[in-house]
């Protein structure tokens, strides 16, 4: 159900998880994309590149028994993962955790 401009279905997870490894002590080449384009928006914006102030939001999502990473939410009464992300008072993402 992807957008008909998107790769093969295929194809997606493949560059994702590609993109998405992080060498030791270094970020992913997603983190790097993400840092830079936030950087780059928020310089446009007459600020600086870097915030001195995020705020954090927590997200729970179900996902399969089989699944390797898993919890319990038990205020949401949810079996699964947990993720979290910062954003910039002018809601621009800085990192997104799971």
């Amino acid at each position: 159900m992807l957008p008909s401009d998107f790769p093969k279905w295929r194809t997606v997870p493949h560059h994702f998880s590609k993109w998405s490894v992080k060498p030791e002590h270094d970020l992913s080449l997603l983190e790097q994309a993400l840092k830079n384009q936030v950087g780059a928006a928020r310089l446009k914006q007459g600020r600086n590149a870097r915030t001195s102030f995020c705020s954090v939001d927590a997200h729970s999502v179900n996902n399969t028994d089989s699944a390797r990473d898993k919890g319990y939410d038990a205020g949401k009464k949810v079996s699964g993962i947990k993720r979290h992300i910062f954003v910039d008072s002018q809601g621009l993402a800085h990192a997104i955790v799971k």
